[in-house]
């Protein structure tokens, strides 16, 4: 019940300075059934079948959605420092990305210190508001992401202090939280806070 067969993946914060985007690694799972999984990558990308324990890798620089007949898991693999143009920063990271069905409209997050720079990635609705720490949420770099099951989601990319952060949205939305040093990285999926 914690994987899920539908994701908003987002691309993680840009760490490349000019116009060159580092690309992210997907690697796509077969749980438990043969799941048929379709995607807005390019092809052979755009549909494939996974078995069980099969594992599929690609990349992406821009945010993707993926919808599959069968749960499958994504994750998210941050690329070495020495892939991007411009100074050493940042790290490899994986990250296991929770699907659509387990969005939530509240999160806690903590933003470690002694970190360069500490990000909060949304996967939202287009039209839900969101708010972080109970203001709206400025100077985001938002991005479209793609339509699952009718709904149009976009990415919004926001660079925040060190501290624990509160989202809230009118819309369950996906969040999650990256940090950068000068040779590390973090990357995290959000939790829902104690009820």
């Amino acid at each position: 019940e914690s994987v899920g067969r539908h994701y908003v993946i987002p691309r993680s914060p840009v760490r490349s300075i000019g116009d060159y985007r580092e690309p992210d690694i997907v690697r796509f799972m077969g749980v438990a059934e043969a799941a048929t999984v379709t995607t807005n990558l390019p092809a052979p990308f755009d549909s494939f079948t996974l078995e069980p324990g099969e594992i599929k890798t690609t990349w992406t620089k821009d945010n993707i959605v993926v919808s599959s007949d069968k749960p499958v898991m994504v994750g998210q693999v941050l690329l070495s420092n020495q892939y991007l143009s411009g100074p050493y920063f940042g790290d490899p990271s994986l990250t296991v990305l929770p699907a659509v069905e387990q969005a939530r409209s509240e999160y806690r997050i903590l933003s470690p210190s002694g970190w360069t720079q500490s990000w909060i990635v949304l996967t939202a609705p287009k039209a839900a508001t969101t708010l972080l720490d109970g203001a709206a949420m400025e100077g985001c770099i938002v991005e479209p992401a793609g339509t699952i099951q009718g709904v149009a989601y976009e990415s919004r990319r926001c660079l925040v202090q060190a501290g624990v952060h509160s989202v809230t949205g009118d819309q369950p939305f996906g969040l999650l939280a990256y940090g950068y040093g000068s040779a590390g990285s973090y990357a995290l999926a959000a939790i829902s806070p104690p009820t």
